[in-house]
């Protein structure tokens, strides 16, 4: 799997039809915008839109964990936000039937905590901070 890969081919190698992916046509003529974007490239806003609506988890969380070791506070809205989107959308499940992808993770989390990243980050309030302990907790607690 590469990060230049694009949507269209990645449901194309999943023999996913995106109308079969969508409950709405706002969601589908969105995908239909980005869908011949390479992974790479799709802002993180969508990134986390594609894993908020379950769309190609492997490749998304693929995607995540290398813009998080990029920058473990990436995020549009708020700081740490794709972290919190992939902890609030795997399930404990997903990390149990992605034993690769759940060491990954696991490996992610145990640099933050060694580095101590999410401690001397400079916040830009409070509740952001509180968001993103929660969600480091949240798939520390997953990836058990």
């Amino acid at each position: 799997m590469h990060r230049t890969h694009t949507l269209y081919d990645l449901q194309h190698e999943k023999s996913t039809a995106p109308s079969s992916l969508f409950s709405t046509n706002a969601h589908l003529l969105w995908f239909k915008s980005i869908e011949h974007q390479q992974l790479c490239h799709l802002s993180t806003q969508d990134l986390c839109e594609l894993i908020s609506l379950g769309i190609l988890p492997e490749f998304t969380l693929f995607e995540s964990l290398h813009r998080l070791y990029e920058d473990p506070m990436a995020g549009t809205l708020e700081d740490g936000e794709l972290l919190q989107t992939v902890a609030y959308n795997f399930t404990e499940e997903f990390w149990k039937n992605h034993p690769k992808s759940n060491h990954q993770m696991t490996e992610f989390l145990t640099m933050l905590s060694t580095f101590k990243v999410a401690e001397n980050y400079h916040w830009k309030s409070e509740i952001e901070k509180k968001n993103y302990f929660y969600a480091l907790e949240t798939l520390s607690n997953q990836l058990k």
